[in-house]
């Protein structure tokens, strides 16, 4: 017998449940002042397959998080630097600034938290293949508690 989506969201059972992950990364933002997002290029915020698929919420909620300060990282697993400067300059001209790195060309990508590790640090990430929508909602309520506060101090 199929199990239904609410039966089987209801058997995962871990401490770093949605909840837990909103209040996680709003912690990290106040005490480093901004996130760390990484994300992907195709299919989260350009149709690559040309399906007609509508990718403007992702596309707007990064560009919050750019005007936020947020550092963005694009994921992407071009190796031609020109493929991923054309990349970048699309996300430019969406309005996602402050693109710090390609990490998968730049295998030695580390962050001032965890300077020796080798492996990519993000607070978030972004991607079609690793639950987009659950990160998508996350972060943008995030966003939005972030923006409320600073329009609450104003």
């Amino acid at each position: 017998m199929k199990k239904s989506d609410k039966e089987l969201t209801m058997d995962f059972n871990h401490p770093f449940g949605k909840e837990a992950c909103k209040k996680r990364l709003l912690e990290e933002y106040h005490k480093y002042g901004k996130l760390i997002v990484a994300f992907d290029f195709d299919n989260t915020i350009f149709d690559y397959h040309n399906t007609g698929g509508d990718y403007s919420c992702v596309i707007e909620l990064l560009k919050e998080c750019s005007l936020l300060g947020f550092e963005m990282i694009l994921f992407t697993t071009d190796e031609d630097d020109y493929k991923i400067m054309a990349k970048q300059t699309i996300c430019m001209r969406l309005g996602i600034a402050n693109i710090t790195s390609n990490t998968l060309s730049a295998p030695n990508i580390s962050s001032s938290i965890f300077s020796k590790s080798k492996k990519p640090y993000y607070n978030i990430l972004l991607d079609d293949r690793a639950g987009l929508e659950e990160s998508y909602e996350i972060l943008k309520y995030v966003v939005d508690e972030i923006k409320l506060n600073q329009q609450g101090n104003q």
